[in-house]
């Protein structure tokens, strides 16, 4: 009896460590797999490198060229996203980009910090061939804000100041302000230090695009063009408006492309150009673009109407 009651002790003793070992066995191989994986992605030689011809320039003041650029998506069968494209924007002014679905809005918008590839003598920045600049000149001097922004599972603070060396507390809040946050914050229940969750899923997707917004707006001046490309759509028009305000002191001095679904969002600009089938079709001021009556009258007319009937009260059941 003693020897088997001394069995059973050992047995239970070892019952646990075994189930450990078991499970650290189990971790080590999902923990092989996971970083075989990683390896495969971190050995993948990047297409967009810096060329041997590269220029040595430091800094980029922002006018932007382009001279009858063609452009067309690898192994894409559809038509050119862009053809013939001859565009000028001086440095310091604001360009507006607006068109129907699918007329190359964002395709145009992503040439200009080269994530896509293009032949060289079609796309210049202060007169340099755009494959010429080294891509860390490029990249610091470009800030671009997407339609659909990524956010990190940290705290909206730490988002917000991602291109910074650090988080620095007035950036934040200035740039939050500037993006018409500050409200939001209230409704947050840590504010500045709310974890946002991975992709911001704690968020409207109307605060992680200002969110986004404010992320570029926390840089400052470094950047020389800020690139917008529908950034504003899941937001209210009242808030809209007030984010233009805010950013009228941000375009100066500043080449701005802002990319657009909506009229209401360009009017300001500098200049206007309508894209339709990857072609620019019109181009001039907000008050010269209507005046003509072509696409960008019928886009704002149709705008127009679109809101007009969302702000009428649904009527009375039958």
């Amino acid at each position: 009896l003693a020897v088997f009651f001394t069995f059973a002790m050992y047995i239970y003793q070892l019952t646990f460590p075994t189930f450990i070992m078991g499970w650290v066995v189990a971790l080590v191989q999902r923990g092989a797999a996971s970083m075989q994986r990683i390896d495969e992605i971190l050995s993948i030689e990047p297409s967009i490198a810096d060329r041997p011809d590269t220029v040595a320039v430091k800094n980029l003041r922002g006018e932007i060229e382009f001279r009858g650029l063609d452009f067309a998506y690898e192994g894409a069968e559809r038509a050119h996203a862009l053809r013939n494209i001859e565009l000028t924007v001086p440095a310091g002014t604001s360009l507006g980009v607006v068109g129907p679905v699918g007329s190359g809005k964002s395709t145009l918008a992503s040439i200009i910090p080269r994530l896509y590839e293009i032949e060289d003598g079609r796309v210049f920045i202060d007169g340099i061939d755009l494959n010429q600049i080294p891509l860390a000149t490029l990249r610091t001097s470009v800030a671009v804000v997407p339609q659909e922004s990524f956010l990190f599972s940290m705290s909206l603070a730490d988002n917000i100041a991602y291109g910074l060396p650090f988080t620095e507390a007035h950036s934040v809040e200035e740039a939050a302000r500037g993006a018409q946050l500050g409200t939001d914050l209230a409704e947050l229940p840590d504010g500045f230090d709310t974890v946002v969750g991975e992709r911001g899923v704690m968020l409207s997707g109307g605060q992680r695009q200002r969110a986004a917004l404010a992320r570029a707006l926390a840089l400052g001046s470094r950047p020389s063009v800020l690139i917008l490309d529908d950034t504003l759509s899941a937001v209210d028009a009242r808030t809209e408006d007030a984010i233009q305000r805010e950013l009228f002191d941000v375009f100066t001095d500043r080449t701005v492309i802002v990319v657009a679904s909506r009229v209401n969002t360009v009017q300001h600009c500098d200049q206007i150009v309508v894209l339709d089938a990857g072609r620019i079709v019109e181009r001039g001021t907000h008050a010269v673009l209507l005046a003509r009556g072509g696409l960008y009258r019928r886009l704002s007319e149709e705008q127009q109407r679109e809101e007009h009937a969302a702000s009428e009260p649904a009527g009375e059941p039958t």
